[in-house]
């Protein structure tokens, strides 16, 4: 059986950040990189044009206007694709936001080119590729909200934590 190759567009004002993510990935069974664009509208054009598996996004794909903006555009143009965010620091926070946005994975930029790979891979099947303590958040909001609808008899949000999209809720760690 001949294994599917995940389409990766790669998205960063970084020439540099680009062509090493890229040079990580080339090459390499069953990822093909089908482009490298430097901003939003570069990105939204070959969004459209290959409707690519994975983007890899770097913190400074938003050109300013956000990249909270930058990801919901992704996903209304293509609801298929993913999104993996590349981040100079973990910030346990800011993922936990991007979580509830759709983004599935987050790597920092001094991540070795196997774990790359890795990670485009399970984002590919639909897994998420957060760290333990990113989980573990995750969760303890999720019960603190369950908790909280048990205790006043309704299963709608009461604010406490907006509803995150797992998707078959699979994570990598």
């Amino acid at each position: 059986m001949e294994r599917r190759v995940i389409q990766v567009l790669v998205c960063g004002a970084n020439p540099f950040m680009r062509e090493g993510i890229v040079s990580n990935l080339t090459g390499q069974g069953g990822i093909e990189v089908v482009g490298q664009v430097s901003n939003r509208l570069e990105l939204m054009e070959f969004v459209h044009k290959f409707n690519p598996d994975v983007v890899i996004l770097t913190e400074d794909s938003g050109n300013g206007t956000g990249i909270s903006e930058t990801i919901n555009l992704i996903h209304h143009e293509a609801s298929e694709t993913k999104v993996l965010m590349l981040t100079k620091q973990y910030d346990e926070d800011r993922e936990l936001s991007l979580l509830r946005i759709g983004v599935l994975g987050f790597l920092t930029e001094n991540t070795q080119g196997i774990n790359i790979i890795k990670c485009v891979e399970a984002i590919d099947r639909g897994e998420m590729w957060v760290r333990r303590r990113v989980l573990e958040k995750c969760v303890r909001q999720l019960s603190v909200l369950d908790n909280s609808n048990k205790a006043i008899g309704n299963e709608k949000s009461n604010g406490a934590c907006p509803p995150l999209n797992l998707p078959e809720e699979k994570f990598r760690l």
